[in-house]
């Protein structure tokens, strides 16, 4: 395996075997790659072991080779070697001398479908130097699955971008400082991000027990898991209620050692809306959107001294009031006395477009710049 390129000879062997079998050939071959700079997305093989020496030596010297060019050139025609160059030139490329002899291939045919400025989808097929060469029938009967090949190749492109879209989803929620738990309708966690994996390991009330999303106290757990069936019933049409028009429930989950209780909201992921997830076939999934309400609000003064104007002071101060403190225990943890503390607080007024303290904090809450996660992911600990 290197990247996401992964040569087997074991995976789809069938397959490629029965196809080897029908054209005499002793190697099958199907791999998908950009050929702008040889970059494999994957490739399985059967009838040969190559290492990872022999698959970077291939991938480096493909594009000199004749066969590589022709098929690159005309996609979705199956061409053999003879028709794009003499037995000579081909025997002159390194690619043969180092790669093809050494491996006793002497005779290729291939079929590529895609976009070539892209990437494309390659079949092929070898034979050895005590066989003969490919010939105008087998070309023929290979171009019979162009069509089933090009529509496979189809399949590998959509899968390919839901997953990435799907990958990128996830990470949009991890870059969130509220709690996301995705769940199936058992409360099996499918993801949760690194904002709720916080949550979960330092602040107590939810936990993650044999892969399940629970909570610390029975009747607790007992609500929640209540709700997450409830809403993925709702969600899956089957109470009547499509996912769309269905707000969610919003439920209390209490801490054993004291402390505020954590609010959750419990809603049916609307499939209907085109969200494509890595675990979007498990079934019904759930969101689960929670906050702690006694975690202290972080974010850099850096950021509202941009977003406001700010001087570093100023930023500085205001930070520290949107966090809870006082006038007076700010100016305190700034090392300065009230009456500067009351002038920049003046100052962030008048750059805010506020008068009154109530009103710059509901400001600061209200942007963005607090909905971004800043903390490093933590190691998820589940309660046994």
């Amino acid at each position: 395996t290197r990247g996401n390129c992964v040569w087997s000879s074991d995976v789809c062997s069938s397959d490629l075997k029965a196809m080897a079998h029908l054209f005499d050939a002793f190697m099958a071959q199907l791999s998908s790659y950009n050929p702008s700079d040889a970059s494999l997305n994957f490739g399985i093989i059967h009838g040969l072991e190559y290492d990872q020496e022999g698959i970077d030596r291939y991938a480096a010297l493909s594009s000199t080779d004749p066969m590589s060019q022709a098929a690159v050139l005309y996609p979705g025609k199956a061409i053999r070697c003879g028709q794009v160059a003499s037995r000579e030139e081909i025997e002159a490329t390194r690619l043969y001398k180092e790669v093809l002899y050494p491996a006793n291939i002497e005779y290729r045919m291939a079929t590529l479908v895609g976009d070539p400025g892209k990437h494309v989808m390659a079949l092929a097929l070898s034979r050895g130097r005590d066989a003969p060469d490919f010939d105008d029938d087998d070309v023929a009967l290979i171009s019979e699955f162009t069509p089933y090949f090009r529509r496979a190749m189809e399949l590998y492109s959509n899968l390919s971008s839901s997953q990435t879209a799907g990958n990128v989803a996830l990470a949009a929620l991890d870059s969130l400082s509220i709690g996301i738990a995705i769940l199936d309708a058992n409360a099996s966690t499918l993801h949760v991000n690194v904002a709720g994996q916080t949550i979960i390991e330092d602040r107590g009330g939810l936990v993650i027990r044999n892969g399940h999303l629970t909570a610390e106290r029975a009747e607790d757990a007992a609500e929640l898991a209540h709700q997450v069936r409830r809403m993925a019933a709702m969600g899956s049409g089957a109470s009547g209620v499509r996912g769309g028009s269905v707000p969610g429930e919003m439920i209390a989950v209490h801490r054993a050692a004291g402390g505020s209780a954590l609010p959750l909201t419990i809603s049916p992921l609307n499939r209907e809306e085109g969200l494509d997830l890595p675990f979007d076939r498990v079934g019904q999934v759930v969101i689960v959107v929670f906050t702690d309400p006694d975690r202290q609000l972080e974010v850099p003064s850096e950021l509202l001294q941009r977003l406001y104007g700010l001087t570093p002071g100023e930023a500085l101060l205001l930070e520290k009031l949107v966090m809870g403190l006082s006038l007076e225990e700010a100016a305190a943890d700034m090392g300065i006395v009230r009456e500067t503390a009351r002038k920049r607080l003046g100052d962030v007024f008048q750059k805010t477009g506020t008068n009154r303290q109530a009103g710059l904090i509901r400001l600061v809450l209200a942007n963005p710049v607090w909905i971004t996660e800043h903390a490093k992911r933590p190691a998820l600990i589940h309660a046994s």
